[in-house]
């Protein structure tokens, strides 16, 4: 590791947040208030969310570069004691209750009820907002009904899979005794593991999914023998089956399936003959979406998670009118 890298990692530890905060409360006014983040999307969504009852107080957006550095802040903070009635910690549960049993936190850390925040993003509220606000049609008009039905049956689709791909992570993550690995759940090509079939609103398996998987998770690597069928059955069974997909299905993964729907039925509505021969509107976006800049686009369309809500009022008050 080279000087400079050493030098970035010590400037984002998470005692070097914990100063840089200390440095920005001496000099702020008592009414200013601090957010502490995992990651640099995070802010593009609880920002705008606070925003409402934040008023016209100031704040400050800290990035801690990963879950466990913002719960070390906190802990500096709270031990400090100067501040932390106007410090504000947000974090994914990930599969920490699962494999951990993490339930409870401080009153001053909101933990998602999902995944990740960027499953609440994946709904149909924020798509009939993006048909409206980003495609420029009606909502009255009826093609938004037979898109929600499509995105209906081809999430249900998507989950079911992602089900048996969230049974092999907890195995990963040592799930039930088993050894712990060090996963790269950012390096699998999703484009590998599914087939989207928009005209029947399907959802499949691409060839060899299951092993690209494996292999581009670190699974192979790391050296974890044949798992049995059964034996991701029983994980399914006893952990997985009782909850919401959504609160263990890898956020960023229901994610991309959104904005791969997104982008196909932008292409189809923005199509000028296509327009004209069915005599409907034409979807005139600004901007494209893309993988890139999709929470940018998606996050303002989300409405606010309701314990996001509640954790927001008692930590900010009522909202600002």
């Amino acid at each position: 590791m080279d000087y400079g890298t050493l030098l970035r990692e010590a400037t984002e530890s998470p005692h070097a947040i914990f100063h840089i905060f200390m440095l920005t409360l001496s000099k702020g006014r008592p009414s200013e208030q601090y957010l502490f983040f995992e990651g640099d999307d995070d802010p593009l969504f609880y920002v705008d969310q606070a925003q409402v009852f934040l008023g016209d107080r100031d704040h400050h957006e800290f990035v801690c570069k990963g879950r466990d550095a913002v719960l070390k802040v906190h802990d500096l903070i709270a031990r400090d004691n100067r501040a932390i009635e106007r410090t504000h910690f947000f974090i994914d549960k990930d599969h920490n209750d699962i494999v951990r049993g993490e339930t409870e936190f401080s009153g001053s850390i909101f933990r998602t009820c999902y995944y990740s925040f960027e499953n609440y993003i994946v709904c149909e509220r924020v798509l009939r907002r993006f048909w409206v606000e980003r495609l420029h049609l009606p909502s009255t008009d009826a093609r938004l009904g037979q898109t929600i039905t499509t995105f209906r049956a081809m999430h249900n689709c998507l989950m079911r899979r992602m089900r048996i791909l969230m049974a092999f992570v907890l195995i990963g993550r040592g799930i039930a005794g088993k050894p712990q690995i060090k996963l790269n759940l950012n390096n699998v090509n999703l484009e590998k593991l599914f087939r989207l079939d928009f005209s029947r609103g399907y959802v499949g398996w691409q060839p060899d999914a299951m092993r690209n998987f494996l292999a581009a998770s670190n699974m192979i690597e790391a050296g974890v023998g044949p798992i049995r069928l059964a034996e991701i059955k029983k994980i399914y069974r006893d952990y997985l089956s009782t909850s919401d997909a959504k609160c263990y299905v890898r956020g960023k993964y229901e994610l991309w399936f959104f904005v791969k729907f997104l982008m196909a039925k932008t292409r189809e509505l923005a199509d000028r003959k296509a327009a004209v021969a069915a005599g409907m509107p034409r979807a005139k976006p600004k901007e494209s979406i893309t993988h890139t800049n999709c929470i940018i686009q998606l996050a303002p369309l989300c409405p606010c998670p309701q314990n996001l809500t509640r954790y927001l009022r008692e930590r900010l008050g009522a909202p600002q009118v």
